[in-house]
């Protein structure tokens, strides 16, 4: 466990918080089963998980697709986006919209 600022709060993470800037495409469904396809805004990222802020809610448990750009440079324009897929592990209402903590799936090599 990592220690943070606060010296009563602990960080279950085994890797540190990392920044993550930008904005991404996503896709999940409701409670209901409504389809969404919203872009988010990263905040960070860890070695397992993602931070982002979401226009709506996405209920905890539900699967979660992002889709990165690989950047705007014209170099960066003959890459493919990068692709993850995630599971919703925590969601709470902000001012700003709906902060998003997501468990990223792992892929296994080829």
């Amino acid at each position: 466990m990592q220690q943070t600022s606060d010296p009563l709060r602990f960080d279950r993470r085994s890797s540190p918080r990392r920044p993550a800037a930008g904005s991404a495409m996503a896709a999940f469904r409701d409670d209901q089963g409504g389809a969404h396809l919203v872009r988010v805004e990263l905040e960070d990222t860890s070695d397992g998980g993602l931070r982002v802020l979401c226009p709506v809610p996405a209920p905890v448990g539900s699967p979660f697709a992002i889709v990165r750009e690989a950047g705007p440079s014209p170099a960066a324009a003959l890459l493919p986006p990068v692709r993850h897929e995630a599971t919703v592990v925590r969601c709470r209402e902000t001012d700003f919209g709906f902060d998003l903590g997501l468990s990223l799936r792992l892929r296994a090599a080829a």
